[in-house]
């Protein structure tokens, strides 16, 4: 093949296109040569000098693909595929790095994992500057009133104190933050959240839950467990352009991770961020979208309207939740009580 069409692959772990396709692209008796000459098109991408896991058990390995769009058109040694790198080819030289069947993850929340991505990274912020600077810096570049959600933080990183609106309020005047602990049990607010949700020294505490005050009663942001909702009830539904680039953040992590298809457990305002997606072009994930069962008779109609999709983003599933059994155990951090036995065998 002709070093000037190569490029060297910028990864140590490349990831093919398909997860059937490999093990489904060489039949297991028909010589390279002969999958060759019955390709009709030349390829216009070839990966070759890579470590290529097949999952085929006559032909486990190889060392290059040729792939015509989304098709495989052959795999084996970089000899058998050089009559298939067209002119326009390009060749990507993996130095020896594994190439492997796609990922399939049959059950995530794609948006949740999205919002996370697409908001600030505030899990390994080591001091209350590193905390505060990050914040502000991600509110300097989103729309005025669009809440800051996410963050995941630990103080535990800082010694063990608690944030304070304060140290978040002058970096954002005209956003309203929500940003949670990692554990899920406590969040920070600004000032301008707490008083979208009118919560201030006078708002009564909050069964399962905690407004952590100041001496004289006012909230210092901190809320814990059931005492987060009083904000959370004003937090409004996404907006299209966030849910949009929710959906591209997570995406782009599957594709980092060599995922290349999901089955998510959402509803229909994700399913209609999919499909703007797909409208736009920006699908890089295989999407199965599964809509909850309370929902099977707005599923029945869309099927029967628009059918079950196409192979980047099908529908039709159907998906139940169920009431664990045992009660959870509350974590460090978290404010709630068992307030009655739990019996294992009930």
């Amino acid at each position: 093949m002709p070093e000037s069409r190569y490029r060297t692959a910028p990864l140590a772990f490349v990831t093919a296109l398909a997860v059937a396709a490999l093990s489904a692209c060489s039949p297991a008796k028909e010589p390279a040569a002969d999958r060759t000459a019955a390709a009709a098109e030349p390829a216009d991408l070839v990966i070759t000098g890579a470590r290529v896991w097949t999952g085929n058990a006559d032909q486990p390995w190889a060392e290059a693909v040729a792939i015509l769009g989304e098709r495989i058109l052959a795999v084996g040694t970089a000899a058998d595929l050089e009559a298939l790198v067209g002119p326009d080819a390009e060749v990507i030289a993996a130095g020896g790095s594994m190439l492997v069947p796609g990922f399939i993850d049959t059950h995530v929340h794609l948006v949740d994992g999205g919002s996370a991505l697409a908001s600030v990274q505030l899990r390994d912020a080591r001091t209350p500057e590193e905390f505060s600077r990050r914040i502000g810096e991600f509110a300097a570049g989103i729309e005025p009133g669009e809440w800051i959600t996410g963050g995941t933080w630990d103080h535990e990183n800082w010694g063990g104190e608690l944030p304070r609106r304060e140290w978040i309020d002058e970096l954002t005047p005209d956003n309203p933050v929500f940003i949670q602990r990692l554990d899920g049990h406590m969040v920070l607010t600004n000032s301008l959240a707490l008083n979208l949700a009118g919560v201030d020294a006078d708002t009564p505490d909050v069964s399962g839950g905690e407004i952590v005050r100041n001496a004289d009663g006012s909230p210092t942001g901190v809320l814990k467990d059931n005492a987060m909702d009083l904000v959370i009830a004003a937090i409004p539904p996404s907006g299209e352009a966030k849910l949009d680039r929710e959906v591209q953040a997570a995406m782009h992590y599957f594709a980092g991770n060599g995922v290349t298809t999901v089955h998510d457990m959402a509803g229909f305002e994700s399913l209609a961020a999919y499909r703007r997606a797909q409208a736009r072009g920006g699908m890089i994930t295989r999407i199965y979208s599964v809509v909850p069962l309370a929902q099977w008779e707005r599923l029945r109609d869309e099927l029967q309207a628009n059918g079950r999709g196409d192979e980047w983003l099908r529908i039709g599933g159907l998906r139940a939740s169920w009431t664990a059994r045992w009660a959870p155990i509350p974590p460090p951090s978290s404010s709630r009580l068992l307030t009655r036995p739990v019996n294992p065998d009930s």
